[in-house]
C-alpha cells in the first residue's frame, strides 16, 4: 500500500499533515493527563473531610464512653456525644462521596480532552489518508492490468479538468477513438499523477 503520493508537492503536504496530526495527538494526550491530574488534585478536600469526620467521630465516641463510665450520674450523659458522632460520620461519608465524584469528573474531562481532537483527526486527517492509500492502490492495480493504459485514459477523460485534458490533446476524445498511443499514454500518465502513483514502466495497452 502506497502511503505517500509520487508527486513531490503533494507528498510534502502529506508529510506535513502527518507530522501535525501526530503532534496534535501527542499534545492532546499530554493535555488530557495534565487536566486529569489538576482536577484529581481537588479530591484532597474530600479526603480531608473524611479524616476530619473520622477523627471527630472517634473523639466524640471516646467522650461519650468517658461520660458513661462516671458512676451514678454517667448514664445517659454520653447520648448527645453519640448523636454528634453520627453527624461526624455523615461528614466522613460526604467526603468519600466528594472524592469519588471528583475522580469521576477528572476521568470524564480528561477523556473528553483527548477524544474530541482524536475524532477531529479521524475526520480531517485519517479518513483522507486512508482514502488516498486505497485510491492509489486501486489505480496501481488498474495500471498493471493488460488494458490498464486505456482504462486510465478513459478515467482521466471523465475525472480530469478540461484544461488538463486539452493540454494533452485539443480533442482527447477523438484521439482515444483513433487509438492515438501518445495521447493514451499521456492521459494515463495524467491519471496516475492525479492519483499519486509513480509510473515505473510502460503501461499495458
Amino acid at each position: 500500500m502506497q502511503l505517500y503520493s509520487a508527486r513531490p508537492d503533494r507528498r510534502a503536504w502529506q508529510i506535513v499533515g502527518d507530522v501535525v496530526a501526530i503532534g496534535v495527538l501527542v499534545g492532546a494526550i499530554w493535555l488530557a493527563g495534565e487536566v486529569t491530574r489538576a482536577i484529581d488534585s481537588l479530591a484532597r478536600f474530600g479526603v480531608q473531610m473524611q479524616d476530619t469526620g473520622s477523627e471527630l467521630s472517634g473523639t466524640l465516641l471516646g467522650a461519650a464512653e468517658g461520660l458513661e463510665d462516671i458512676p451514678f450520674v454517667g448514664t445517659g450523659l454520653g447520648t448527645p456525644f453519640v448523636e454528634a458522632s453520627g453527624a461526624a460520620d455523615g461528614l466522613a461519608d460526604a467526603g468519600r462521596t466528594l472524592e469519588a465524584a471528583i475522580h469521576a469528573l477528572a476521568a470524564g474531562v480528561g477523556a473528553a480532552v483527548w477524544i474530541v481532537p482524536v475524532l477531529v483527526l479521524v475526520g480531517v486527517w485519517l479518513v483522507p489518508r486512508i482514502r488516498f492509500a486505497r485510491s492509489s492502490a486501486e489505480t496501481a492495480r488498474v495500471a498493471a492490468t493488460p488494458a490498464g493504459r486505456d482504462l486510465l485514459a478513459l478515467r482521466a477523460l471523465v475525472a480530469r479538468p478540461l484544461p488538463e485534458l486539452q493540454a494533452v490533446a485539443p480533442d482527447p476524445l477523438r484521439a482515444i477513438r483513433d487509438g492515438d498511443d501518445a495521447v493514451l499514454d499521456a492521459l494515463a500518465a495524467l491519471e496516475l499523477s492525479a492519483a499519486g502513483v509513480r509510473r515505473r514502466a510502460p503501461l499495458a495497452s
